[in-house]
C-alpha cells in the first residue's frame, strides 16, 4: 500500500515538469525576394515578435516572397504549411509585415504547443548591436543590378499613334512621345505631341495646318489587377500653323478679247492642265498667289486617361484617351490679302483655328506604368 502513494507522486512531479517546460513556438517566417523588400519588411515583422528563422520539425513557419511593386507598393506572396498560398500587392512594408505576421499566427494556431526553438544568431551580435540583423537570401541580385531594376520601375518611356478630332469638324492624325518619373503615388514628366491636317477644304480655296504641343504631366497610377488606369493632367504650349495650300491659275482671257463676248474663249494656264490621271494641280481649288502662311502661340491645357496592360516584363500597351483645351487661338477665319477676278473674300478665305478637340491613341510604354 505504501508504493501506491509514491508512484502516484512521482508520476505527478514527471507531468508538472514536462508542462512547465511545454511553451508555444514562436512566430517564424522565412523572407526572400528583392534585398530592399526583404529588409523593410523583415524589419516590420521584428517589431511584431516574429523570428525571421526556417521551420523546424515541431514549428512551422511561412515562406514569403516580397519584392517592390511597379506602381510603388510591396508585392508579396505567402505560403503556410496550412492554408496553401496566396498573393497581393500591398501599399507599403508595414502593412505586408502584418499580413504575413496573420498568417503565421494561423499556422501556430493548426500546428499547436511545441517547445520554443533556440533563436537563430543574429548577425549583428558581433558588432555589438543589439537588434538583429537581416541575412539576405542567396537569390538577391547584384547592387548594381538592383539600382537598375529600381530606375526601371520608376521611370516610364511611350510613344503613341494618335487620331484626333477638333471642334471645327475636322479630323487630325499624328503621334505622341511620353516620359515620366514615378515620385511617392505620383507620376511626373512631359508629353509633346505633334498633328497634322494635310489638306483642309475651304470654299474655293485649301489650306494645309499643323499643331505642335509641348506638356508638362502629372499622372496617378492606380492598380486594378494587372491593369493600370493612370488620370493624367497636362499643362503647356502649342504652336498652330496655317498655310494656304494653292491651286491651279485661273483662266485668262487671250488679248484683245472682250469677257462677255461668247465667242471669246478663256483658255486655261499652263497650270491647269489636267495630269495623265485628270487630277487638276492644287485638287482643283482656286490659285490664289498670296503667299499665305501664319503660326500662332497659345497655353494648353491637357485631360487624358491612360491604360496599360502588361505585355511583357516591364513593357505595357498603352492607350490613350485625351481632351485638350486651345485657349486664346486665332478662331475667325484667315482673309486673303488679295483675291482673284470674279471671286469674293469669303470664298478664299482660310479656315480659323480650333478651340477645343480630343483624341484617341495607342502605343507601348517600357519601364513603369
Amino acid at each position: 500500500m505504501s508504493r501506491a502513494p509514491a508512484a502516484l507522486a512521482l508520476a505527478l512531479a514527471l507531468s508538472a515538469s514536462r508542462t512547465v517546460r511545454a511553451e508555444p513556438c514562436a512566430p517564424r517566417a522565412v523572407l526572400t525576394g528583392d534585398r530592399e523588400a526583404v529588409e523593410r519588411v523583415g524589419a516590420e515583422l521584428v517589431k511584431l515578435g516574429v523570428q525571421l528563422a526556417a521551420a523546424t520539425r515541431t514549428c512551422p513557419a511561412v515562406k514569403a516572397t516580397v519584392e517592390l511593386a511597379r506602381e510603388g507598393g510591396i508585392s508579396v506572396a505567402v505560403q503556410g504549411s496550412a492554408q496553401g498560398s496566396e498573393g497581393r500587392v500591398v501599399s507599403d512594408p508595414a502593412v505586408a509585415a502584418v499580413w504575413i505576421d496573420a498568417w503565421v499566427r494561423d499556422d501556430l494556431d493548426v500546428a499547436g504547443w511545441a517547445p520554443e526553438p533556440v533563436p537563430a544568431p543574429a548577425v549583428g551580435a558581433a558588432s555589438g548591436t543589439s537588434s538583429p540583423a537581416l541575412v539576405p537570401p542567396r537569390d538577391v541580385p547584384s547592387s548594381s543590378a538592383s539600382s537598375g531594376a529600381s530606375l526601371l520601375d520608376r521611370l516610364g518611356v511611350a510613344a503613341f499613334y494618335e487620331q484626333a478630332w477638333t471642334d471645327d469638324n475636322t479630323s487630325w492624325r499624328g503621334g505622341s512621345v511620353a516620359a515620366c518619373v514615378r515620385i511617392g503615388g505620383v507620376c511626373v514628366g512631359g508629353r509633346v505631341r505633334a498633328l497634322t491636317q494635310p489638306d483642309q477644304i475651304a470654299n474655293l480655296t485649301a489650306a494645309a495646318r499643323s499643331d505642335l504641343s509641348v506638356f508638362a504631366t502629372a499622372s496617378v497610377p492606380v492598380a486594378l489587377g494587372q491593369t493600370i488606369l493612370a488620370p493624367e493632367l497636362g499643362l503647356g504650349v502649342g504652336r498652330f500653323a496655317t498655310r494656304r495650300v494653292e491651286g491651279c491659275s485661273p483662266p485668262m482671257p487671250p488679248p484683245n478679247c472682250d469677257p462677255s463676248d461668247p465667242t471669246c474663249a478663256m483658255d486655261p494656264a499652263p497650270a491647269c492642265t489636267p495630269d495623265a490621271s485628270g487630277t487638276m494641280p492644287g485638287g482643283g481649288k482656286l490659285y490664289v498667289g498670296d503667299g499665305f502662311e501664319t503660326a500662332t502661340y497659345t497655353p494648353r491645357i491637357s485631360l487624358a486617361l491612360r491604360i496599360s496592360v502588361p505585355l511583357f516584363h516591364r513593357v505595357w500597351l498603352d492607350g490613350l484617351v485625351s481632351y485638350a483645351l486651345m485657349p486664346l487661338g486665332h478662331g475667325e477665319a484667315y482673309q486673303a490679302t488679295k483675291a482673284p477676278p470674279m471671286t469674293s473674300a469669303d470664298q478664299i478665305a482660310l479656315p480659323g483655328e480650333p478651340s477645343a478637340g480630343w483624341g484617341l491613341g495607342v502605343g507601348l510604354r517600357v519601364g513603369a506604368p
